[in-house]
């Protein structure tokens, strides 16, 4: 909130962290070239911090002491989720190393378990290891479709007002990198 031209301006500067990072390939640690890498402030002001992976995979950034969440993305690969990062300040630099996985698809359909008619409004949120790492809610045709990392994910659904919870509570998924996979489909009874 300060005019242009205004000359009686104090800044205070603290000197900060610098952050050594490397984006690796979860299976194979690989490095990956242009990783775009982003660190947001997990803490009031919340900001982010974007930086590139170089040819080898490494990253610099300046940080100031706080809690952060961390994450990468390239070409085919992202982070399974949001992870923490802590910068104490303690030291003047700090080493953290990102994981990539490949990305593929889950594609389905979400149905009204009396009228079998397509459900829309029903939220189904993926979880890989242990965080939400996308969700999506289902259009008037009662479709989704996710971007999920390879491996092991679940797959949680959630009843929109007006029908039950599902039995299970959710379905265990394998993804496979560059491919696109067709669930069965999900029933929901109307509340009683």
């Amino acid at each position: 909130d300060v005019a242009a031209g205004t000359t009686d301006v104090q800044i205070a500067l603290t000197p900060g962290v610098i952050v050594q990072g490397q984006v690796l390939t979860r299976n194979e640690r690989r490095p990956v070239a242009r990783a775009v890498v982003q660190i947001w402030s997990a803490a009031p002001p919340h900001g982010t911090v974007v930086a590139q992976s170089d040819i080898q995979g490494s990253f610099t950034v300046r940080l100031g002491p706080g809690l952060y969440r961390r994450r990468a993305f390239a070409h085919g690969y992202a982070s399974p989720n949001w992870e923490r990062l802590l910068i104490t300040g303690e030291r003047p630099e700090q080493s953290v190393t990102l994981l990539v996985a490949g990305k593929g698809r889950l594609r389905g359909t979400v149905r009204d378990a009396a009228t079998g008619d397509p459900l829309s409004g029903a939220r189904l949120v993926l979880m890989s290891e242990g965080s939400t790492a996308a969700a999506a809610t289902t259009g008037a045709d009662g479709a989704f479709l996710l971007e999920a990392v390879e491996g092991e994910n679940d797959l949680r659904l959630e009843a929109p007002p007006g029908y039950q919870p599902p039995e299970q509570a959710g379905l265990r998924v394998v993804v496979t990198a560059g491919e696109t996979q067709s669930l069965p489909e999900l029933w929901l009874a109307p509340a009683r």
